[in-house]
């Protein structure tokens, strides 16, 4: 997670796990939420597979006839918890427009949330989230992420006692998002070299 100042991320011991658990960076501003190298929040949701209001959602795989994996069924955002299922290469941006509760399932790829993100339950998501509200846990849920968060605030401290939510920085969940979303990168070095 990253986070402008110490006190924005409200968790305890655990929860936050990666080296950092939590990024602070004090130059953070309005369009840390909006630019992402060449590629831009409005640029991602224009892309989305996914595209629901707001409102409660238990995402799930959703298979056609058990062998095929059903990309047009909204609820379906790819199977991360089993690579080799029928959809577990379904890697969708999804694109919730106003404040969600997510109350179980799983899902993978780009989450991008206009408003508030509430998890509860056993929801489980490997991959990017970006909540350009808060993100906030309820009591008694299980949910867990693997990969990124960046939220405007995130608050996890309301489980401390009654559930274990984890958020654990992922870097491998986080390249096989945007390399099944499509989500253009810079490469680590140039891709030909001129021999002589």
């Amino acid at each position: 997670m990253r986070a402008k100042n110490a006190g924005d991320v409200a968790n305890s011991s655990g929860q936050v796990s990666g080296n950092p658990n939590v990024l602070i960076t004090p130059s953070m501003d309005s369009s840390t939420f909006t630019q992402f190298g060449a590629v831009n929040y409005a640029q991602l949701a224009a892309t989305a597979n996914v595209v629901l209001p707001g409102g409660t959602y238990a995402p799930a795989p959703v298979l056609i006839g058990g062998t095929t994996c059903n990309t047009a069924d909204m609820t379906n955002w790819g199977d991360g918890n089993n690579h080799t299922a029928p959809c577990g290469l379904y890697f969708p941006i999804i694109h919730l427009t106003g404040n969600t509760t997510l109350s179980g399932g799983d899902g993978q790829g780009i989450l991008l949330a206009d408003g508030n993100l509430t998890l509860s339950g056993s929801f489980t998501f490997y991959g990017l989230v970006l909540a350009k509200g808060g993100f906030t846990t309820v009591p008694g849920g299980s949910s867990k992420i693997y990969g990124s968060v960046m939220a405007q605030s995130i608050n996890l401290a309301t489980t401390a006692f009654n559930g274990d939510v984890v958020i654990n920085y992922s870097n491998c969940a986080l390249t096989q998002a945007l390399q099944y979303t499509g989500v253009p990168a810079l490469n680590r070095s140039r891709s030909w070299s001129q021999l002589f």
